[in-house]
């Protein structure tokens, strides 16, 4: 899937389980107007290992995120989290002005 948003957040969150072994994980939040009658809406993904390093923008840039969402199953319930594979700086649309439609 993709989503195309402006970069709000990008915080690491890399760290040493509790078995002693090295994690990368980050956390990445894009905002866009695409929720209900346009209603700005947040949306929190999760970035892992090699992904991390492909991330090299800035809060405020215009990007397209493409992501897998995933659910597992905890002690009777269900959790769902957004991963973010593969970000693309995105090209502006158009405003109305520049329309070439006349109406």
């Amino acid at each position: 899937m993709e989503v195309q948003g402006v970069v709000v957040a990008y915080t690491d969150q890399s760290g040493v389980s509790k078995a002693g072994k090295e994690y990368k994980k980050a956390e990445l939040v894009i905002k866009n107007n695409e929720g209900y009658n346009d209603a700005e809406k947040f949306i929190a993904f999760s970035v892992f290992g090699k992904s991390m390093s492909n991330f090299n923008h800035a809060v405020g840039d215009l990007i397209n995120v493409n992501f897998d969402i995933e659910s597992r199953e905890y002690k009777g319930r269900y959790f769902t989290e957004a991963k973010a594979y593969q970000f693309r700086r995105s090209m502006a649309t158009a405003s109305p002005a520049e329309d070439d439609n006349p109406f």
